[in-house]
């Protein structure tokens, strides 16, 4: 009689990999039980946006990060996301938006607004580890750029009026002169 050879169903994680630790996923045969197992790698946090960002005080702006997983990524906010720290210190869900898609984060601009210019730091907490990135608070400008009148919007048509009369004048002038 041939040997009919394994049927593995599908794999399913045994020991769930983390960020500290590998995982290990197994199929069983259906025909013998026999198990058969893989390792699974470390997991890695990415920030794929947002790290190093700046933001000007008194913007309406916000700033938003976005941070992936690399093993089964779909699971990182309902599983693993647990909040945020700014400068070591956890903040206030009410300061950011955070939702799906990796971990997608948008800190508020009434909370960027309270914090002092200067270069801060950003940790997202997760289950397994912490991802920590830099952005800056840059200090507003007093001045709105849209008000400043630099010249820029004077009409073209009355600089070539003032042109073409200046070249009338000069003209007439060396008119006169020849004449005399």
């Amino acid at each position: 009689i041939p040997a009919l050879g394994h049927s593995f169903g599908e794999w399913e994680d045994s020991i769930e990999p983390t960020a500290v630790s590998k995982g290990v996923r197994t199929h069983i045969c259906t025909r013998c039980n026999v198990v058969e197992g893989q390792e699974i790698d470390v997991v890695t946090y990415t920030f794929t946006k947002g790290a190093g960002s700046e933001w000007k005080k008194g913007s309406k702006d916000t700033l938003n990060f976005i941070v992936k997983r690399s093993y089964k990524d779909e699971d990182t906010f309902d599983k693993w996301f647990q909040g945020v720290k700014v400068d070591g210190s956890s903040i206030d869900s009410s300061n950011y938006e955070a939702k799906k898609g990796s971990v997608d984060l948008t800190l508020k601009n009434e909370y960027l607004n309270s914090l002092e210019p200067g270069t801060h730091t950003l940790t997202i907490v997760f289950g397994d580890t912490e991802m920590k990135t830099e952005f800056k608070v840059l200090s507003g400008s007093s001045v709105n750029p849209d008000n400043v009148k630099t010249g820029d919007s004077m009409p073209i048509t009355l600089l070539v009026l003032l042109m073409v009369f200046s070249g009338l004048g000069i003209a007439g002038e060396l008119c006169l002169k020849k004449r005399m």
